[in-house]
């Protein structure tokens, strides 16, 4: 089989449809390829994930025209937490905090 594409995107995952929706809005063709079918994927039980989407990413999904069916089930994110997971063999605690007030822009994502 031949297909002639702009982009060929290897990976069906969250990044691959949205990139190959970006490059068509673009008016460019690309073809996504993953290991496993569309059609396993697109099943509702396929697995249950779930997902934080940084602000940059709402932006995204939102620019392509996806973010108000996706809004509805989102919860915002207003603290993000990074720690060392060697919590106390370090000498000192490794960690940061960030809070969405210090972005003023409302929820992280």
């Amino acid at each position: 089989m031949t297909q002639d594409s702009d982009l060929l995107i290897i990976g069906g995952g969250l990044n691959g449809p949205a990139l190959a929706l970006a490059a068509a809005k673009a008016g460019l063709s690309a073809t996504v390829i993953d290991a496993l079918p569309a059609e396993l994927r697109a099943e509702p039980e396929f697995d249950g994930r779930a997902y934080a989407l940084a602000l940059a990413s709402v932006r995204l999904l939102a620019n392509l025209g996806l973010w108000e069916q996706l809004a509805p089930d989102a919860q915002p994110m207003t603290a993000i937490r990074v720690t060392d997971w060697r919590v106390g063999e370090a000498e000192v605690f490794l960690g940061l905090d960030f809070a969405s007030a210090e972005i003023e822009e409302g929820p992280m994502g």
